[in-house]
């Protein structure tokens, strides 16, 4: 979903397999997970990285037309807060409406929000 011009995509792969927003990658816990996201004419911002309902990280992003960002991210880097076996990752972009005051803030909320993609599910694999 985009509200205003922004524009993005979301995707991950695993070796030479990719995956779109929606689908879901079947894993071994230890499997490395490259996700992708692309943002487009969007202003400056925060690219929240949720994983199954946690912020898992937060990257300011510059304003501009173009910005490829990339993360790995293993199925037991999310087992560490306690989900049991099965997991997704999502996006939010939230334009920086509230400049931070202090380096490490990031402000979200409705008013703020420009892009939300669909998650990506995990599914581990037994074995």
């Amino acid at each position: 979903m985009a509200i205003g011009k922004a524009n993005m995509s979301f995707s991950a792969e695993t070796g030479s397999v990719m995956y779109e927003m929606g689908d879901t990658i079947a894993c071994k816990e230890e499997t490395l997970i490259r996700f992708i996201v692309n943002l487009i004419n969007h202003t400056s911002g925060n690219l929240f990285v949720i994983a199954s309902g946690i912020i898992f990280d937060v990257q300011y992003v510059e304003a501009g037309s173009h910005h490829e960002i990339k993360w790995d991210l293993r199925l037991k880097d999310i087992h560490r807060f306690g989900v049991d076996k099965n997991a997704y990752v999502r996006i939010e972009f939230h334009e920086d409406v509230v400049k931070a005051k202090y380096w490490g803030m990031a402000w979200r909320d409705h008013k703020s929000m420009r892009l939300l993609g669909n998650p990506i599910w995990i599914s581990q694999e037994k074995g």
